[in-house]
C-alpha cells in the first residue's frame, strides 16, 4: 500500500539508505554537479552544499519501508533547494506523468506521518488525491527508469503546476495505451492483463467496456497490478469475486480490499443488504481493510495529537457465523478522537465504584449521543468526542447494550 515503488529491489539497510541518497542528489542536482563522499562526516557534497547523513539514515530506518523513497526524495529536494536554489528543481517530463489509484486512507497515513515528523527537515507538505470512490482515488506520480515518485503539493508548488492540469496531463498519457487484456473465471468474474499501469487504466473512462457483463459492476482494486470484477446484478458472481479477493489479503502491493460499485466514471461506495450471498465477505474484507488502515494512522495521529485528545483504535472481531464486526472503546471523561466502527464499547470510571463497560451498536451511540461528536475531515471517517455523556444518557445506553458476538 505504498507510495513509492522501487521496481527492481526491496529497499531495506544501509547500503540502500548511501546508494539511493547518493542517487537523489544526483538526480535533483543542477547539471554538471558531482557529488562528493565525505567519509570522516558521514555526509556528502553538492558543490559548495554539504548535507550531513547521520539523522537522515536514523530516520530512514525508522519509517515503515513503503514510505521511505519518498520521505528521502522529498529530504534530499528540500536541501539542495536551500542549499543552491532554483538550480536544483528539477523539471518534470510531461510525458511521464502518471494517475494511478491508491487508497485514500494510506495516502492520508503518509501526510499525516510526515507533517508529525520532527526530525529538522520540514515536509514538502500533504499528497492531493481526487477521490474515485469508497477507499480509492487517483494521485500524481512521475515514471522514470527506475522508480514511480508520488508527486505531492511541495512538488507542484517547485515545478509551478496546478494538481488539475497536471492530473489532466496524467490521465491523458494513462488512456493512450488501453487495458490488454482480460482474464475470467467461470465468466463472471474478471481481472485485467496488462502492465504496472493496468488496475488504473481499466479505471478510466472506457477501461472496462471490453467485459462481456452489462450493467453496474462491483470493483475491488486489491493490489496495484490487480483488479477483480463482477456484475453488480450476478449475487453469486460479486460472492465470487469477493470470496476470491480474501486469497489475496495477504498479497504484496496492496491497494484496498474496500469495493465500489458503478462503471468507469460514475462509482460510489458498495453496500449490502445482509441477506446477499456475498455480504459476510465483503464486510470481512472491508473491515480488515480498514483495520489496516487505522492501525498506519493511529501511530502518526497519536504523535500528531500528543495528550490534547486521546485516538481510540479501530479493533475488530468474529461472530460465530463468521461476519467480522468492528468496535472502539470510548472511555468516558477522556477527549477522544473515534473511528467509525459497527459497535462502540463505553468504559465508565468515576473513581469511586468499579470501572464497568458495556458495548452497544454504533448506529444506536449516535442517536443517543450524537449530539456530542463532531466530525473531523479525515478518512477514514472519525468523530471528535470532548464531551462525555451525561449519567442519563450513559444509563440510556447501557440499556441498549448488546452482546457482540450476536451482532449479525
Amino acid at each position: 500500500m505504498g507510495l513509492f515503488t522501487k521496481k527492481k529491489a526491496v529497499l531495506n539497510g544501509r547500503d540502500d539508505f548511501d546508494r539511493v541518497v547518493r542517487a537523489f542528489l544526483t538526480e535533483f542536482s543542477p547539471p554538471g554537479s558531482v557529488v562528493e563522499e565525505l567519509r570522516d562526516e558521514d555526509a556528502l557534497r553538492v558543490g559548495h552544499a554539504v548535507t550531513n547523513l547521520t539523522n537522515l539514515r536514523r530516520r530512514w530506518t525508522e519509517l515503515e519501508a513503503d514510505d521511505r523513497l519518498p520521505w528521502l526524495a522529498g529530504s534530499v529536494r528540500e536541501f539542495l533547494g536551500q542549499a543552491v536554489g532554483s538550480a536544483a528543481r528539477t523539471p518534470v517530463d510531461p510525458s511521464r506523468l502518471r494517475a494511478i489509484i491508491r487508497s485514500r486512507a494510506m495516502m492520508e497515513a503518509s501526510s499525516i506521518r510526515f507533517t508529525s515528523d520532527g526530525d529538522g527537515f520540514r515536509d514538502t507538505s500533504s499528497i492531493p488525491v481526487k477521490p474515485l470512490a469508497g477507499d480509492l482515488c487517483w494521485i500524481l506520480a512521475e515514471d522514470s527508469e527506475h522508480t514511480l515518485s508520488v508527486i505531492n503539493d511541495g512538488r507542484l508548488n517547485e515545478l509551478g503546476m496546478t494538481f488539475e492540469d497536471t492530473l489532466a496531463q496524467a490521465f491523458h498519457n494513462l488512456s493512450a495505451t488501453p487495458v490488454e487484456a482480460w482474464s475470467g473465471l467461470d465468466g463472471r468474474v474478471f481481472s485485467p492483463i496488462g502492465d504496472d499501469y493496468v488496475v488504473s487504466r481499466a479505471f478510466l473512462p472506457g477501461g472496462m467496456d471490453a467485459l462481456p457483463l452489462e450493467g453496474d459492476l462491483v470493483a475491488f482494486a486489491t493490489n496495484r497490478r490487480s483488479c477483480v470484477i463482477a456484475a453488480a446484478a450476478d449475487a453469486d458472481g460479486v460472492r465470487m469475486a469477493a470470496e476470491y479477493c480474501q486469497t489475496l489479503v495477504n498479497s504484496a502491493d496492496q491497494v484496498s480490499f474496500e469495493p465500489i460499485i458503478g462503471r468507469p466514471g460514475h462509482w460510489n461506495s458498495l453496500v449490502l443488504p445482509a441477506d446477499h450471498p456475498a455480504h459476510t465477505a465483503v464486510t470481512s474484507l472491508t473491515t480488515f481493510d480498514r483495520l489496516g488502515s487505522h492501525q498506519v494512522q493511529h501511530e502518526a495521529l497519536s504523535r500528531q495529537l500528543g495528550d490534547s485528545l486521546f485516538v481510540a483504535q479501530y479493533k475488530a472481531l468474529q461472530t460465530p457465523s463468521g461476519r467480522a464486526v468492528s468496535y472502539c472503546t470510548w472511555s468516558v471523561d477522556v477527549p477522544t478522537l473515534l473511528p467509525e466502527t459497527d459497535l462502540t464499547a463505553f468504559y465508565v470510571h468515576d473513581g469511586v465504584n468499579e470501572p464497568t463497560s458495556f458495548m452497544v451498536p454504533s448506529a444506536v451511540m449516535v442517536r443517543i449521543v450524537g449530539h456530542l461528536l463532531e466530525p473531523t475531515s479525515h478518512h477514514p471517517v472519525r468523530w471528535r468526542a470532548l464531551v462525555s455523556p451525561s449519567e442519563a444518557e450513559i444509563e440510556a445506553l447501557r440499556a441498549e447494550q448488546i452482546d457482540p458476538t450476536r451482532y449479525d
